[in-house]
This record gives structure tokens, sequence and C-alpha cells, in this order.
């Protein structure tokens, strides 16, 4: 059985009475991260990300410590560090499988599925999150999106779009620098940023450019 194969047992067996979301549902606003996955058996954060959700946590957002599932009963308290070759073959695999994979695409619709009752998020995407995120916005109706408080920063993305996402207010960061994102991803810029693709959450600007956010929309 392949590593993905695996993984996808492991997601199958998480019940939705688990989600990290469901303690959030009081709470004024949520942020928190989707990316693809380089290492399947943890959803865990790196200190690069915590560090960005601590700055929307002084401005009393709830921050969600999880990446993908965000399920209780999945590991995400301990993050390891992949060796890049390994993790960008597994993070391609991801992105496959958010394409083609019906299967997947049930999973994400099921664990992404309580957000749906939160009353304000913000949703940091790196990589291929926003595919995952545009696939989980191709089940819904126009209607239903419309309705939804949801403010999303695409950080290099790379996705297939979605006419889905036009309902969501989605702000695409790129780095003049990042090869990825700008030879594979077509969705039109809003800012430039000057990095690469694995050193987003490292550039000033981006830090400054969250807190001038934050402070706009207090």
């Amino acid at each position: 059985m392949s590593k993905f194969s695996i993984y996808l047992d492991k997601l199958k067996k998480l019940e939705e009475k688990n989600s990290l979301f469901k303690k959030y549902e009081d709470s004024e606003k949520v942020v928190f991260f989707l990316t693809g996955s380089g290492y399947y058996e943890s959803a865990s954060l790196s200190e690069e990300q915590k560090n960005i959700l601590n700055i929307f946590r002084d401005f009393g957002y709830s921050v969600v410590e999880s990446n993908f599932p965000y399920n209780s009963d999945f590991p995400h308290k301990f993050y390891k560090d992949i060796n890049i070759l390994k993790a960008s073959y597994a993070t391609a695999i991801y992105y496959l499988h958010t394409l083609f994979n019906q299967n997947f695409k049930l999973d994400i619709k099921r664990n992404l599925g309580n957000i749906l009752k939160l009353k304000k998020v913000v949703i940091i995407t790196q990589s291929s999150g926003l595919n995952i995120l545009n696939r989980f916005l191709d089940f819904y109706d126009y209607e239903i999106l419309e309705n939804l408080n949801i403010k999303v920063f695409a950080l290099g993305p790379v996705a297939k779009k979605s006419a889905k996402l036009k309902k969501i207010d989605v702000t695409i960061i790129k780095g003049k620098y990042d090869e990825y994102s700008r030879g594979l991803d077509f969705h039109k810029v809003d800012k430039w940023i000057k990095c690469r693709h694995l050193t987003y959450l490292k550039n000033k600007d981006l830090l400054n450019f969250f807190r001038e956010y934050l402070e706009e929309n207090r």
C-alpha cells in the first residue's frame, strides 16, 4: 500500500465530531493555514507558520494550530522537517490526488465542511493549498458561498482555477522569484513580494502586509 493510500485510509477513519473547527463555532474570528502536504503522517505547523498565526492572535483571532485535516485524532502537535526533495515529491502526489481522486475530494469536503459554521474566517494558503480550497468550493452553490465571511490570503499558489473562488474575498500574493507559482499558476496577482517559493513566511514585507490588513480590519 502506498503512503498516500495509507493517508487516505486514516482520513476515512476520522470522525466529524472531533473536528478542531467545532471548538471555534462561538469565536468571532478564526484563522488557519491550508497547504498541500509533503509529510502525510502529521498535520503539524512549522514555527514560521505559528509565528504568522500569532500576529493574528494579537488582533483577537482564534488560531487553529493544525493543518488539514484539522481533527483531534490526526497527529498535529509535533513538526518534523522533511528533506526538500522528498517533500516536493509527496506534495506533487498530493496535488494530483486533489484533481483526480474523487474519494479524496470527498475527504476534503468532509474535513473542511465545518468552516461553513464559523462566523468569520481567514485562511492562509500556501502553494497547492489554494487548489485544495478550490476543490472544496466546487461542492457548493454560488448562493451558499456568497453568504460566507471568508478571507483568503494565497501565498505562492499552484492551483487549478475554480469559478467559485470569485465568490470569496481572495488576495493572491506571489514572489517575484517564485518560479513554481509564476510558471504553473494562472490566478491574477494582487500583490508581488521579493521572495522564492519557500521563503514567503520569512518575508518582512509580507509580515507588514498582514499587520496593515489587521489594523485596517479590527
